[in-house]
């Protein structure tokens, strides 16, 4: 099952959560296999800044497809857009994408503060994530692959937890 979960889940209209689940279903078939759920936690509570938390999403399935991953994209996209809308005061949104990939558990970290940001990452994350994990021979069995954007220097980094 996909799951979102995110801080500001209250904050977010119902007509927006269901634009959010309409296109997560592209993914798996349909909305039975999705949940957008409140994740709020002491450390969470930044002022300013919403967090997602998408979890199981099929991203090797949706990267060997441009559709899919043009709507994935978009659903990115949407959430930052409605986490604007509905939340006045967010000045930034995070992240964070797990997703296991053979037996490799896969994590992915990145935050925007403007529209342009995030299509500025998502292009060459589909190609990270091929080199990095999806073609990549050497991935260190029990290890957890961390892909984070660093914003300062605009550059996906490669990492092993």
């Amino acid at each position: 099952m996909i799951t979102i979960g995110t801080n500001i889940f209250k904050k977010i209209s119902q007509e927006h959560k269901g634009k959010i689940a309409s296109l997560s279903s592209l993914f798996v078939g349909n909305t039975n296999e999705f949940e957008i759920t409140d994740y709020e936690a002491k450390a969470m509570l930044e002022n300013g800044i919403a967090k997602f938390f998408i979890g199981d999403f099929p991203l090797y399935k949706i990267s060997q497809d441009i559709e899919l991953w043009d709507s994935f994209v978009e659903l990115l996209q949407n959430i930052f857009l409605f986490s604007k809308q509905d939340f006045i005061g967010v000045k930034q949104v995070q992240f964070f994408i797990m997703f296991n990939y053979i037996s490799t558990p896969v994590n992915i970290f990145f935050s925007v503060k403007e529209q342009k940001d995030l299509m500025n990452l998502t292009i060459p994350l589909k190609e990270e994530l091929k080199t990095q994990v999806f073609q990549n021979k050497n991935l260190e069995n029990g290890k957890t692959v961390v892909l984070g954007y660093d914003n300062e220097n605009g550059v996906w980094q490669f990492n092993y937890l």
